[in-house]
Formats: structure tokens, C-alpha cells, sequence
């Protein structure tokens, strides 16, 4: 009985160990931060594509067309967490890129030859309307940003403070680009909080 009392001790603390370490492992990626299945859902609204060159990057930015710009509603930290999630949908490996100095944020999108192309997300929106929204210039802010995010729930998460502390942590109703419309009223976007 002892054996199989220490068997079962041993194996809940295992179980124990491996649900903090999953825990700990979604908080510190910001992924426990945004709704759930949020990049599977990415994966299934992108276009699937097998090149991620900048070719291919400018076809899919020529596309979108996201809601009008509207500074705390829908401005440069809805529009960047949206066009991340597209395209990280698409296969692209992307970031958002923050400054809190000029209280703005970018995507940032790394090419299959590494090549990081910066994106203003806000040049998508209907009211700035000026696609696909690369920025050419290399030696600007844009390609050297004080701050770059995996994903926009670290811009909210603990892992913000970490990473930059001192600075100020982003909410989370700067990047829920998922209740503006039409987003919040499509599926699966309106079951999302």
C-alpha cells in the first residue's frame, strides 16, 4: 500500500509541476493575456501563403483595409495588434514595435531571408488609407524601436515591466482591436473578451 501511496503522491506532484510550468510559460509568451485560440483563429482568416518574402508580405498588406483611425478606440495599438495577428496567421514571424517617448507602435515582420521589414499599421486604416504601409526608409525610428513585443499581450502583461521597467504598461483596451467593428460583430471576434 505504501508503494502505491507514494506512486500517486509522486505522480500529483508531477502533474502539479507540469501545470505551473504551463502556467508560468503562457503568462511570460502573453499568450494568458488575449482571448482564447487567438492565433488559431489567425490561422484559419489569413490567406495561407508558402513564401514569406516582400513580395508576398506587400500582396497581403494591398489587402487589408481595417477600421477608421479614432485615437483611443481604434489607433496605432489596435491597428499593429491586429496586422501582427494577420499576419502571424499567414506564417509570418512578426512584433510589435513601441515608443512610449512618441506614444506610438509599428509592426516589425522578419522575412524568410531575415530581412525585418517596419510596418505602419495606421497607414492600413480607412481614414489614412495609404496601403501596404512599408516603411522603406531604414534609418529611421521605425527600424530601431526602443521596444519589441512577441505578441500584444506582453505589451500588457507582467512581462513588460520586465523586460522594460520603468515604463508604463500598455491596458488591455489598446490592443482589443477585436471590439471595434466590423470586428466585434463577427465570428468568432464577438465571443472574444
Amino acid at each position: 500500500m505504501s508503494l502505491v501511496f507514494r506512486l500517486i503522491k509522486y505522480l500529483a506532484i508531477t502533474i502539479s509541476i507540469l501545470f505551473v510550468i504551463q502556467i508560468v510559460r503562457c503568462t511570460l509568451s502573453g499568450e494568458a493575456y488575449l482571448p482564447e485560440g487567438y492565433y488559431s483563429a489567425a490561422k484559419d482568416y489569413a490567406p495561407k501563403v508558402n513564401k514569406h518574402d516582400r513580395e508576398t508580405l506587400e500582396k497581403l498588406l494591398m489587402e487589408i483595409k481595417l477600421p477608421p483611425y479614432k485615437r483611443n478606440v481604434f489607433d496605432c495599438t489596435e491597428a499593429s495588434s491586429f496586422v501582427e495577428w494577420y499576419l502571424e496567421g499567414a506564417g509570418f514571424h512578426t512584433f510589435i514595435a513601441c515608443s512610449l517617448s512618441i506614444h506610438h507602435a509599428w509592426v516589425i515582420v522578419e522575412l524568410d531571408n531575415h530581412e525585418r521589414v517596419a510596418i505602419e499599421a495606421t497607414m492600413l486604416t480607412e481614414n489614412n488609407y495609404n496601403p501596404p504601409g512599408i516603411i522603406d526608409n531604414s534609418n529611421t525610428y521605425y527600424y530601431f524601436p526602443p521596444k519589441l513585443y512577441e505578441n500584444p499581450g506582453q505589451m500588457i502583461s507582467f512581462v513588460n515591466s520586465v523586460k522594460y521597467p520603468g515604463n508604463v504598461k500598455y491596458s488591455k483596451s489598446e490592443i482589443d482591436w477585436w471590439n471595434s467593428e466590423p470586428f466585434a460583430s463577427m465570428e468568432p471576434f464577438k465571443n472574444w473578451d
